[in-house]
């Protein structure tokens, strides 16, 4: 049997066999930075340098903007575009151009109108919600804050919220600050509390509401003017005839509107008040009364008091004056022109009717001096002095 060769084992160091020559021509690579060892860039080349970002000698130029016409070859200067919801840049604020879309309202947007809706609708505004209903056609994707800044403001939707707000509409046309929605209604049940308390129904009203608060009337005037409509004139009653009969007042509630017209200022009310005051203090004693007499003894700075003692005198006097001048002159007199001459002397305090009285008591006096009808005279007169 012949022999089978010996085999040397076989050995490797690092994978390769024992020893295993490398090839002398076989140069290994040896990279630096990932370019190998030795390389070197073309000297052709230049360098990119970039400044702020941009490469050097770069011209910055704007891209047209088709939207605003920012840019755009052959359009004019730049004109912003208009917010009408701010009205920046809107050449009629308060009125946005109409728009025709197809209506789409999300389910949030729905209920949020209809929240808002019966809100107003509890103010008194029975026909919002078409209004609402109509902002929504016009403008779907609105939001509710400025849904509401149109039916506020908008002169094709805010005829329901003025017709409710009237006292605002009122003070925006003077030029004046309005009352927010809250601070309104607010106002309008101080008003309704007064009046109730005072049995003035009838001036609780959404519309005399509206005219008071568009002449800045505050519960605090309101209530001013009521005190002084019940406890001088409507509880008084010789004050309220004359107050009746001066000014055309046939009811309470008419007094009360006269006290409460917004035109008429505090002062000038409280003269008419006061020329009442004195107008039934003469009814009072049974004599007659006129506005002009009353604004006359008013102008002389006559008081309920005074007046109310004047005419009481003047009252117990008037009988006697009358036949004192009809025997001095010889005449009949008119009981108003004897009422007018003692007015003139008890009340106004004038001198020439003060000496004319005292003349007229002189001769009265005098005429019976010494004869049978001296103390009758004398009686007769005595009231006057």
């Amino acid at each position: 049997m012949a022999k089978k060769p010996k085999l040397a084992p076989t050995v490797t160091i690092g994978g390769a066999p024992a020893g295993y020559r490398p090839v002398a021509s076989v140069q290994p690579t040896v990279t630096i930075g990932g370019a190998p060892a030795g390389y070197k860039p073309t000297t052709s080349m230049q360098p990119t340098v970039t400044i702020g970002g941009a490469p050097a000698g770069y011209t910055q130029t704007t891209t047209p903007n088709y939207i605003t016409g920012e840019g755009v070859p052959g359009v004019g200067g730049f004109t912003p575009t208009p917010n009408y919801i701010t009205g920046e840049g809107v050449s009629q604020p308060g009125v946005l151009p109409k728009v025709t879309v197809t209506p789409k309202t999300s389910p949030f947007d729905a209920a949020s109108d209809a929240i808002l809706a019966n809100t107003l609708k509890s103010y008194g505004m029975e026909g919002v919600a078409a209004t609402i209903a109509q902002i929504r056609a016009d403008y779907p994707e609105i939001s509710s804050e400025n849904l509401l800044l149109l039916l506020k403001n908008d002169n094709r939707y805010n005829a329901e919220y003025n017709k409710r707000f009237a006292g605002n509409v009122k003070l925006k046309a003077a030029g004046l600050p309005t009352l927010d929605d809250a601070t309104y209604l607010k106002t309008e049940d101080e008003y309704k509390k007064i009046f109730t308390a005072y049995g003035a129904t009838s001036l609780a009203t959404k519309d005399y509401y509206a005219t008071l608060i568009g002449n800045r009337m505050d519960a605090v005037d309101v209530t001013e003017r009521m005190n002084k409509g019940y406890a001088r004139i409507i509880n008084t009653p010789g004050v309220k005839q004359a107050f009746q009969a001066f000014y055309s007042a046939a009811t309470d509630g008419d007094i009360l509107a006269v006290l409460m017209d917004p035109e008429t200022q505090f002062p000038i009310l409280e003269r008419k008040v006061l020329a009442a005051e004195i107008g039934g203090a003469a009814l009072a004693q049974g004599l007659k009364t006129s506005l002009a007499t009353a604004n006359e003894l008013v102008g002389a700075n006559v008081t309920q008091a005074a007046a109310q003692t004047g005419y009481s005198t003047i009252a117990q006097g008037m009988g006697t004056y009358e036949k004192i001048l009809e025997m001095n002159t010889g005449k009949d007199v008119k009981t108003e022109d004897v009422q007018a001459k003692l007015e003139a002397s008890k009340l106004k305090k004038e001198a020439k009717a003060i000496q004319e009285e005292q003349a007229a008591i002189g001769v009265e006096v005098a005429r019976f001096s010494g004869g049978p009808g001296r103390f009758a005279s004398k009686d007769r007169a005595q009231g006057l002095i």
